[in-house]
């Protein structure tokens, strides 16, 4: 396994409110919520340090999974701070997505299919699926970057989806800043750079990204 990491800091105010995590077989991505500001780092900080505090093998259930953001929720409402969570470990073969807010995760199979796993916790999503936008403007539309839930000391209810580690390739963790890269050219660059997380990262910006950008991808 190999993994690859880049994060670059928005031009808008200079501060980079994205925070990122490999530690052992858990890798994290979060994105400190802008209006936030500075709280939105300590946000995502205060997320990562959780993380990096808890032992995987004290979550086996869902129902710990949920109990383990809710806690974190709970600490960032305290200071009014907010922050998306994007998370995948590894257990007894299988991937685990725990995830809220809009921050992403694909995986590239053996067949070289490159799918998202990631719902998007946000207003523009709600409309869709109440048919009132067309899914091709979920990420690019008006509110298609105001959550709808994410981690903010509000009640959460995180996507957790399980997924065989055997038939993939490799996993993209992104912060929505790279969300303007198409994803036949993730796929691309996945399969033939150096450093893939870099290289997204670089072309999100290329492509006039005006956020911060996290991009984490792991070879298996």
């Amino acid at each position: 396994m190999k993994t690859y990491s880049h994060s670059i800091t928005n031009p808008r105010d200079h501060f980079n409110k994205d925070r990122f995590s490999i530690n052992n077989e858990w890798f994290v991505v979060c994105d400190g919520v802008s209006s936030a500001g500075e709280k939105g780092a300590q946000a995502a900080q205060i997320a990562i340090d959780s993380v990096n505090n808890t032992k995987l093998s004290t979550l086996k259930t869902k129902a710990d999974l949920k109990q383990f953001l809710a806690a974190i929720s709970k600490e960032i409402g305290e200071i009014e701070g907010a922050t998306t969570f994007t998370s995948v470990f590894f257990k007894n073969q299988k991937g685990i997505l725990l995830h809220t807010g809009d921050s992403e995760c694909y995986i590239l199979n053996k067949n070289n299919e490159f799918t998202e796993l990631t719902t998007p916790f946000t207003i523009r999503y709600a409309q869709y699926l109440l048919g009132k936008v067309e899914k091709h403007t979920v990420k690019t539309g008006y509110l298609s970057n105001h959550l709808s839930e994410c981690l903010n000391g509000e009640e959460i209810n995180p996507q957790i989806l399980t997924f065989d580690l055997s038939e993939i390739k490799a996993i993209l963790l992104c912060s929505d800043g790279a969300n303007n890269v198409p994803e036949s050219e993730m796929k691309s660059i996945i399969l033939t750079a150096k450093n893939p997380a870099k290289a997204i990262a670089e072309r999100a910006e290329e492509l006039g990204s005006r956020d911060d950008i996290t991009c984490l991808v792991i070879v298996l």
